[in-house]
C-alpha cells in the first residue's frame, strides 16, 4: 500500500536527518507545507491538506512534516 511505504519513508527521513529531501518534494511544495503545518494543533495531516487547498499530498506533508521534526531534534 503507498500509505505504508510513504510511511516507512517518512520514519527513515525522521530517523537519518536527511538535509534535503527535495528528491520527494519540491522546494516551492516543501515551503507551502512549512507555512501550513500549524493548521494542525493536534499533529494531523488532514488539516495542513484542507489548509492547502488539496493541492500537496499527504506523502508530501508527511515527508516535510518528518524533515522538519528532524532538523528540531538535531
Amino acid at each position: 500500500r503507498p500509505a505504508t511505504v510513504s510511511g516507512y519513508l517518512a520514519t527513515w527521513i525522521l530517523e537519518n536527518r536527511l538535509e534535503d529531501i527535495t528528491c520527494w518534494v519540491g522546494a516551492e511544495t516543501y515551503e507551502r507545507v512549512r507555512v501550513a503545518l500549524p493548521a494542525s494543533e493536534d499533529g494531523r495531516l488532514s488539516p495542513i491538506y484542507d489548509a492547502l487547498g488539496g493541492e500537496v499530498s499527504y506523502e508530501e506533508i508527511r515527508f516535510v512534516k518528518a524533515h522538519l521534526q528532524a532538523l528540531q531534534e538535531a
